[in-house]
């Protein structure tokens, strides 16, 4: 219904956690079922979902429409998102960083092997990266650095960290506007964004 109700529009899945690897999932399997609609996901700390030939699929049917971020520090990244071991992990995973607020793109997401030996760490790592706190307040300090002029100039009329209110999607579209605009060469092309959720993922 909603298809046919705005069969001209860019949709847009976002997700943090299960919520992230099911907004992953849903952008194939639409792009799979409707291949002239344009279907757009950005995603924290995705779990892995898929094997080899799920990964060539999202490629050839996704591609760059899937914005796949990961929180990290200079050191380490959130450990969820090695999981399952066996499975493989999305392509262009960009790393955010929690304390900064800076991209760096990800070489590689090794795998998290939840054994006894590792399991501590790996609880550690997904505590202090993978829940949505951590990631909303990475993403606004994203903003705030993506808006303050670079000479410097009246910085005091800018919003600060403290008083920047977290709006939901429109401040993920805020931010991600010139990513959106870059990915979809269609003119005249609306946005509708459905599918938002943002559920941790407990032990």
């Amino acid at each position: 219904e909603t298809m046919r109700q705005y069969p001209n529009h860019r949709y847009l899945f976002c997700g943090i956690s299960h919520g992230a690897s099911v907004a992953e999932a849903l952008a194939l399997k639409l792009s799979l079922m409707y291949p002239r609609a344009c279907f757009q996901a950005v995603v924290w700390n995705a779990y892995r979902w898929t094997n080899e030939e799920g990964i060539a699929l999202m490629e050839r049917h996704v591609g760059r429409r899937l914005l796949s971020f990961v929180m990290a520090t200079d050191t380490t990244w959130d450990s969820i998102s090695g999981i399952p071991f066996r499975l493989s992990h999305m392509p262009r995973i960009v790393f955010l960083n929690a304390n900064t607020g800076e991209f760096r793109p990800a070489e590689s997401i090794g795998g998290s092997k939840v054994d006894i030996m590792r399991l501590f760490c790996c609880l550690w790592r997904a505590y202090k990266l993978h829940f949505a706190k951590t990631a909303l307040k990475a993403t606004r300090k994203a903003m705030i650095a993506s808006i303050r002029r670079p000479d410097g100039a009246d910085l005091e009329a800018l919003p600060r960290e403290d008083t920047l209110r977290w709006s939901g999607l429109d401040s993920v579209r805020t931010l991600l506007r010139g990513w959106s605009e870059r990915e979809n060469s269609q003119s005249g092309m609306g946005s509708l964004e459905i599918g938002t959720s943002r559920q941790p993922l407990h032990a």
